[in-house]
């Protein structure tokens, strides 16, 4: 049966001085897309700025839904802005999905457009 879902997320971000920032978030739903689903995520994002131009930065997420199990995952990354307007960047992630493990490996390239 189809049900409306509710639920609740809560945020916290801060930039240190140190260079770290770091961003938090847990959502929370009941009736999970119309379903008798409840669900869970958590996500948490550790970056830290070396010089000007690079930064490091590591997330963990974690999702919990009733039908579907347990998906927990983790990445680390790099990246490096040019003087130009361009970044480019790489990362490694992982992935535990009900005991099915995934790697992915990405690239990406930023071209600013403008001023």
């Amino acid at each position: 049966s189809v049900s409306d879902e509710t639920g609740a997320v809560v945020g916290l971000g801060h930039s240190f001085s140190s260079g770290f920032d770091f961003y938090g978030e847990v959502a929370a739903f009941d009736g999970y897309e119309g379903t008798s689903d409840d669900a869970t995520y958590v996500t948490m994002n550790l970056a830290y700025t070396v010089g000007q131009a690079t930064t490091l930065s590591g997330t963990y997420v974690h999702r919990d839904l009733d039908s579907r199990g347990v998906l927990e995952g983790v990445s680390v990354g790099v990246e490096y802005e040019f003087q130009n307007n361009m970044t480019i960047g790489a990362a490694l992630g992982t992935t535990d999905d009900n005991g099915v493990r995934d790697n992915v490996f990405g690239v990406n390239l930023i071209l600013g457009l403008g001023s």
